[in-house]
Parts: structure tokens; C-alpha cells; sequence
């Protein structure tokens, strides 16, 4: 099963970014239809986490969340166990919230 995860920019790496609610958790099928994950989304080995960090002045807690993040447990057929990211321009966090409460139903 694909977890979904919603994360927000960190101004910094010490600050914590990750949604506080539970990943979704999907069919690889699903996560390619649905949450368009492809190969060449990966960003991260399932060993390390990825630290999305960005320069701005508000600390994480006071923005929306800015990137979906895909994770790929190992043992998936043809695939790289680790993180992939969503661009933004194929499905935004917004779009992802929708999505996740239809699955989730």
C-alpha cells in the first residue's frame, strides 16, 4: 500500500512539517490514477525522509500545507521504495485534501 502524505515548507531544518493527520493509504494503482505518481516523481529513499525547506518568515504551523508526498513501501513491483513528490501543477495539496477524503470514505 502507497501512504499519502500532506506536508507543509519549512523555513528551517529543525522545524516539523508533516501533516498531523494519518497518511491515507492507497493501492499503487489507485496512487498512479489518482495522485498521478509516476517514476520520475521520486525524491528520497524510503530510509530518509525528505526536508522540504524554504525561505520565508512564518514558521510552518501558520501556512497550508504545500506539497503531497507519495511513499512507496519496499517490495513494490517495479517501483523504488522511497518519496515521490506531486508537482503542484498535476495535483495541488487542495486538490489532494478532495481526493483523499473520497478514498477515505
Amino acid at each position: 500500500m502507497v501512504k499519502v502524505w500532506l506536508t507543509k515548507a519549512l523555513r528551517h531544518e529543525e522545524e516539523k512539517g508533516a501533516t498531523p493527520l494519518p497518511p491515507l493509504e492507497i493501492s499503487l494503482e489507485r496512487a498512479i490514477e489518482k495522485f498521478h505518481l509516476a517514476q520520475e516523481h521520486w525524491i528520497a529513499s524510503i530510509n530518509h525522509p525528505p526536508r522540504l525547506v524554504q525561505e520565508r518568515i512564518l514558521p510552518a504551523k501558520f501556512l497550508d500545507y504545500s506539497y503531497v508526498i507519495l511513499e512507496v513501501p519496499k517490495n513494490t513491483q517495479n517501483w523504488k521504495a522511497g518519496f515521490y513528490r506531486i508537482p503542484e501543477n498535476m495535483l495541488t495539496p487542495t486538490e489532494a485534501i478532495e481526493l483523499m477524503r473520497q478514498e477515505g470514505s
